[in-house]
């Protein structure tokens, strides 16, 4: 389980203000997520590699088959950004 310690390490470290609410459910949400992989990571190692079940398998023959599509050209993607060389200028924005 994930403790309110851990979760105000991270709203620190990710420079968050998290109100108590806030902070409870980060607690579940991330204990959530948390205890989902420690499942999958249960699965793996004990040599199942296939945790798929026959609900969740794809049915490989009712998709649609890949297909180039048209697509915009880099001139189209920059004309109302600010670029150079085709690619996206970022600027830093600095706060300090």
């Amino acid at each position: 389980m994930i403790t309110e310690r851990e979760i105000q390490m991270l709203a620190k470290l990710s420079k968050l203000r998290l109100t108590e609410e806030e902070k409870e459910r980060m607690i579940a949400e991330m204990s959530d997520i948390v205890a989902f992989a420690d499942t999958i990571n249960q699965n793996l190692s004990s040599g199942r590699e296939d945790i798929a079940t026959e609900e969740s398998a794809v049915d490989y023959e009712t998709l649609r088959a890949d297909e180039v599509q048209p697509s915009f050209s880099p001139e189209e993607l920059l004309a109302n950004a600010e670029s150079e060389n085709d690619y996206f200028l970022v600027r830093r924005n600095s706060t300090k």
